[in-house]
């Protein structure tokens, strides 16, 4: 439990900043708990929260009645410091208030484990495997009906392509869309774009060529390893669920934060945050979305090191993974290993896609690398002098 709260105070030092001024501000009443559940009132002149946490699982759960869009909020985490650093200000052995008590009570009603017969339970799984078999059926379906289309382009040559109107790749993405291959979809509806490139030929055989292999794999499915099983389910669209991922073992690491990009994926925003564990020689990759303008739920600082637990997708080449665990690392930065020179990183690169052959992204750095530009084209040297050209490729 106490890891998990220090977790929780260190996800944003910015907001944590703002919670170490509200601690031990008069303006909280009500501040009252019975050893696992605490709740309280902090009132201002322009606000006033309501806050609730309920201690008794390994995973704290809260409540708090202001607008932050932050979860938890500064409320929230300034009664986590209390509670950790300065616990006598909280009266004990009071019973909690009628709305505190609904809460806990709505809260107890989910937590308790629903107890079924064997006769459930073999229904139940039944069940599943007449899901999953459905699935398999639609998408196996729609493979058909891609590979088809594949073949034809192949016929009357990617030329006939070039032209054709934004309706025709919204029809097919619309197919894959109905077989619940909605990666594959995507991949369709995005194919335009490579027509804006000098290159384009190359670049759209090479995409055709990828939706090749998938069905190729798809087509073997049972005669996969089960972590290229995962990933080609990846690749198509079908994920682990976070309820399932959370029963998996986590790796326990110091976590060098390297990498974050930003930007704006099907109406989202996304956070790509690059780890990179100092035992395990690991990189991991932390995905978060977030709606709108609202905030995404962690603040990685890039250059700072954590002490986290990682959970790691199932994968051939596992590199998404999600924080179970974390808080940062006091003076524990250390160096990101590089590689010397290209010929070593594409040594280090072919390795991965013999293991995951629709590998997206591969992180490389490189030591020692000189920019050069030459008729507008942008260029890598390293070490040797090996030239390395850099193209921004369009992301499907």
């Amino acid at each position: 439990m106490l890891d998990e709260l220090h977790a929780l105070l260190h996800r944003d030092p910015f907001l944590l900043q703002d919670a170490q001024r509200l601690k031990f501000a008069s303006n909280w009443h009500e501040l009252q708990g019975d050893g696992k559940v605490v709740w309280g009132v902090y009132q201002s002149s322009k606000t006033e929260a309501r806050v609730m946490l309920d201690l008794r699982l390994e995973k704290p759960a809260f409540q708090c009645s202001c607008k932050s869009r932050k979860n938890p909020c500064r409320h929230i985490l300034a009664v986590l410091l209390l509670l950790l650093e300065s616990s006598e200000r909280i009266q004990v052995g009071h019973e909690p208030p009628d709305d505190v008590a609904a809460w806990l009570q709505k809260r107890s009603n989910r937590l308790i484990p629903k107890t079924r017969t064997e006769e459930e339970e073999a229904h139940l799984a039944d069940q599943r495997n007449k899901t999953r078999a459905v699935r398999l059926q639609q998408m196996s379906s729609g493979l058909d009906d891609l590979e088809r289309w594949l073949h034809d382009i192949v016929k009357e040559g990617l030329a006939t392509l070039y032209d054709r109107p934004p309706t025709y790749w919204k029809e097919w993405s619309a197919q894959l869309h109905n077989a619940k291959m909605d990666n594959l979809a995507k991949r369709i509806e995005r194919m335009p774009i490579l027509f804006a490139t000098d290159d384009w030929h190359e670049a759209v055989l090479a995409e055709l060529g990828d939706l090749y292999l998938i069905i190729r794999g798809f087509r073997q499915l049972e005669q996969l390893p089960e972590g290229l099983q995962h990933e080609l389910f990846n690749s198509i669209g079908v994920n682990v669920k976070k309820n399932d991922l959370l029963e998996l073992d986590a790796v326990n690491d110091h976590w060098l934060i390297v990498a974050q990009r930003e930007g704006v994926e099907d109406k989202l925003r996304f956070q790509r945050t690059w780890l990179y564990g100092k035992k395990t020689e690991q990189y991991a990759l932390l995905l978060e979305y977030a709606w709108g303008d609202s905030p995404f739920a962690y603040t990685w600082q890039i250059g700072k090191t954590l002490e986290a637990a990682l959970i790691f997708y199932p994968a051939q080449f596992p590199q998404r993974a999600i924080c179970k665990t974390f808080q940062y690392a006091l003076e524990d930065n250390f160096d990101l290993p590089t590689y010397p020179n290209f010929s070593s990183f594409q040594s280090a690169y072919a390795k991965a896609i013999a293991k995951n052959p629709w590998l997206n992204v591969f992180p490389a750095p490189v030591a020692q690398v000189i920019p050069v530009v030459k008729d507008n084209q942008l260029y890598l040297l390293d070490s040797r002098q090996q030239c390395l050209a850099l193209t921004a490729v369009p992301e499907i």
